[in-house]
């Protein structure tokens, strides 16, 4: 008997036929689709040759002359008049085909994936034929607002319907390869290319699946648009020079900003007049990648390869996919802020009467709403980006084209700014501000990235950046009690880190431990440390007064079948505590009592802060991980206002 991480679980070989007959019964019995396959030992080392292959399937799970057909590919198909020049109707058939394969191939427990095709194929129908009939756009502009889709500015629509194929593509040939008839199906990856890897990507399917609807349950995008045209509080703010001839706004009292909950205290009427214009989230395409690891697409989620083997172990571990998912959540608000920041220098510009005092005056003007606040914010924080490339002298220059100026800035340090806010939103929401576990995971993980040692300057930095947002905020009396400065957050983010980085598993798993306590410990590269944690503090207090919500970072920490406690483990010998949010222990498939052998759990994150922390990858230990999150885990969460 093995267990395996295809859509075929398990495999039996089974010598006595009065069992292989029960066998059989049993599955008939129980509706589970299986294949027979009897087969003749032809020589001694064990090698079989199959004579005959039987396939079961109850009709619940698979009907072979009842192949569904999706909305678009009957459209599609209908509608298809095949040009040798037309690119993006080849891209429709190709779409096609991918859905038909999806919706064909998918049954059981796997069925969610049709859920995800029908959800990616209304998006699709949007990007292809407009988002309604009375407003037609030409195939080369931006999908319209209400896609919930988070793209590149740059991207039209035939770069999403390619990134759309490549990703459906991928998903077929890896979750879906192995279904019934096993020996006609595909599967890109040689170390899994008989029965595919169905089961560690419905597994990691589940986990974007719980991300994308916690910030679903609490409506975050509606809350962050109803927020955004909101009258800014001006009392909480007053504009001050930093010494750069370029003002900007400062907090008057942080302890207020760290404490804000915009987004939460935004009534429910005014959070539903924004339903109609926030599409509907679909769960991103997700799949394992050899060469892009955990990155984010505009319809794709990926994570790596050595996870399907290795996701018991920091390193490879599927926790740090909310990085990933945090970036769908911010970029199209992020890129929406900093482009209305370029139309106002673009005005500026073409107004005719610009340089230096003109662009202070646009920054000292007080912000009509938050959106008004968020733009000059961001594009504050790419003014401070680019006095790091310029001098003074070459920055009041450069106002006098101040669009063409920050057009290329926009270019150069947008991104840097994106990276830095989902830093920031992940360590607050989904991580609870919890440093050891958030360091950890996250170095963790770096640390097998061949070029991490290249941007381990760049990398010390996003991660203080993150740890500040829980320091910004502190009152002038916790940090007398440390002999700090009311406003020294960034010595008190810095100490933070060391302080994890002294303990394990950092202490001793982390090869670089040594180099990042040599930029702390040398005074200059400590300057320049704290100069660009200065750089970037206008990024926090944006966070806690334009992105925050305390609800999405509640109903992230919550399961209510979480039964916390300390349990003894032994690592390489030496026992060890460790805190646990689940008792039920690891590998265990088979118990009398179903709370151990069937546990079932409705939050993945604790459940991989539980269950990847080993040291070293082990197949075993991830594949029993990986089953759990793909058939334990009940995707019914708890909601926003607390009931299950």
């Amino acid at each position: 008997m093995w267990l395996s991480i295809g859509v075929h679980s398990l495999i039996l070989i089974c010598r006595d036929e009065e069992l292989d007959e029960d066998l059989r019964n049993t599955c008939l019995q129980s509706q589970v689709p299986f294949e027979r396959w009897l087969v003749d030992e032809t020589d001694q080392k064990g090698s079989y040759f199959g004579t005959e292959v039987e396939q079961f399937a109850n009709d619940e799970y698979y009907s072979p002359t009842k192949v569904r057909k999706t909305k678009l590919a009957v459209e599609t198909l209908s509608n298809a008049s095949i040009e040798a020049d037309d690119a993006l109707e080849f891209m429709q058939i190709e779409l096609c085909a991918l859905l038909s394969v999806i919706e064909g191939r998918s049954r059981g427990p796997f069925s969610v994936l049709v859920d995800d095709a029908k959800g990616i194929e209304k998006l699709a129908s949007d990007l292809v034929n407009g988002h309604d009939d009375e407003n037609e756009q030409d195939a080369s502009e931006d999908p319209p607002e209400g896609t919930h889709v988070q793209l590149n500015g740059s991207m039209d629509r035939p770069d999403l319907l390619l990134t759309l194929n490549a990703g459906l593509s991928r998903l077929a040939s890896q979750a879906l390869s192995g279904t019934s008839p096993i020996l006609r199906t595909e599967c890109h990856f040689w170390p899994h290319s008989f029965l595919g890897t169905g089961v560690a990507n419905l597994a990691l399917r589940n986990v974007a699946s719980f991300l994308t609807s916690l910030t679903d349950d609490i409506k975050y995008d509606q809350r962050l648009y109803a927020h955004g045209e909101q009258p800014f509080l001006t009392d909480h703010f007053t504009v001050v020079n930093i010494g750069d001839g370029f003002p900007d706004f400062v907090s008057i009292d942080r302890t207020e900003v760290s404490r804000s909950n915009n987004l939460d205290s935004i009534s429910s009427e005014l959070v539903d007049q924004f339903e109609d214009d926030v599409g509907e989230a679909a769960t991103p395409i997700t799949f394992f990648s050899g060469r892009d690891g955990f990155m984010n697409g505009a319809l794709t989620t990926s994570a790596p390869l050595p996870s399907v083997l290795g996701g018991n172990s920091y390193q490879w571990n599927l926790g740090t996919i909310t990085h990933e998912i945090s970036h769908r959540i911010l970029g199209g608000h992020i890129f929406d802020r900093v482009d209305d920041f370029l139309d106002d220098m673009f005005d500026l510009q073409e107004s005719g009467a610009v340089g230096c005092a003109e662009v202070n005056k646009y920054f000292q003007e007080q912000p009509r709403d938050y959106n008004d606040y968020a733009t000059k914010m961001l594009g504050r924080s790419l003014m401070l980006l680019s006095c790091l490339d310029f001098d003074e002298l070459e920055m009041k220059r450069s106002m006098a084209e101040p669009f063409d100026f920050f057009f290329e800035v926009d270019e150069r340090h947008t991104g840097d700014i994106e990276e830095l806010l989902v830093h920031i939103f992940d360590f607050y929401h989904f991580y609870g501000t919890n440093s050891e576990t958030y360091c950890s995971f996250v170095w963790l993980s770096w640390a097998v990235l061949p070029s991490i040692q290249e941007k381990l300057f760049e990398y010390v930095i996003r991660t203080l950046v993150a740890l500040g947002v829980k320091f910004i905020g502190r009152d002038e009396e916790e940090d007398s009690d440390e002999g700090l400065e009311e406003d020294d957050w960034r010595e008190l983010a810095i100490s933070d880190f060391i302080s994890v980085l002294s303990q394990e598993p950092l202490l001793s798993r982390l090869p670089m431990r040594e180099d990042i306590e040599n930029f702390f410990e040398d005074d200059e590269k400590r300057d320049e440390i704290l100069h660009y944690l200065e750089t970037y503090e206008p990024l926090l207090l944006l966070f806690h007064m334009y992105f925050k919500s305390d609800k999405l970072r509640t109903n992230a920490a919550k399961d209510r079948n979480a039964n916390p406690g300390n349990r003894t483990v032994v690592r390489n010998g030496v026992k060890e505590k460790r805190y646990y949010h689940y008792r039920f222990p690891n590998d265990l498939f088979v118990s009398e009592n179903p709370a151990i052998g069937r546990p079932k759990f409705t939050n993945p994150l604790l459940f991989l802060r539980d269950y990847s922390r080993e040291e070293l990858p082990s197949a075993a230990q991830s594949a029993w991980l990986l089953h759990m999150l793909a058939f334990n885990l009940d995707l019914r969460h708890t909601d926003p206002e607390g009931e299950n």
